[in-house]
């Protein structure tokens, strides 16, 4: 069975650290949350690092952190806005939700939004403050309607509403370029 190396925050907020064994990155996920843990990092250990090599050479892959503001496309706050309405609305708080759709293989790039979203309301960030620090590209109308989700207690309604109105504003985009496009000739 793999042996998996972590970092992770208890309850306390204090970090602690050391290795599990699980059958893989997802049963080991599970493990620590058993265990009132919050993984910060979680790395495969290889065989040659069992027999003691040096630290280094510890983890099978590093995760590579890339910090800044993300750059995303219409299309992808769209995509993030709805998924995150509907893990809410179906009875999820926040973090399990964003950890939800941070283990999801087809949102591709929004993976590492989700998890810069999910460490930040982790440290006490509000959900629309992490939202303005992720990516510019949610820009202040967005922040401001999630802020007051967040208030309200209606984070997920504003969400829907807030994909809802993303989407019209795609199609009328694109009925005004079609205009033009069609005018021009």
């Amino acid at each position: 069975m793999p042996t998996f190396a972590y970092k992770a925050l208890k309850v306390d907020g204090t970090q602690t650290s050391g290795e599990l064994d699980a059958s893989d990155r997802h049963g080991a996920m599970d493990l620590l949350d058993r265990g009132g843990l919050q993984p910060l990092r979680l790395d495969l250990k290889t065989d040659q690092a069992k027999d003691g090599e040096s630290k280094d050479a510890k983890t099978k892959k590093k995760e590579v952190e890339i910090t800044g503001p993300m750059r995303l496309k219409k299309a992808e706050i769209v995509l993030f806005t709805e998924e995150l309405s509907e893990l809410l609305g179906a009875g999820l708080q926040l973090e399990p939700a964003l950890r939800v759709m941070e283990n999801r293989e087809e949102l591709g790039k929004l993976k590492r939004l989700t998890k810069t979203l999910r460490q930040e309301v982790r440290d006490g960030t509000s959900f629309s403050g992490a939202l303005a620090k992720a990516s510019p590209s949610f820009g202040d109308l967005y922040c401001s309607l999630a802020r007051a989700g967040e208030v309200s207690g209606a984070l997920s309604t504003i969400l829907k509403r807030q994909a809802t109105y993303l989407i019209a504003i795609q199609e009328l985009q694109s009925r005004v370029m079609m205009a033009l496009i069609y005018l021009s000739f």
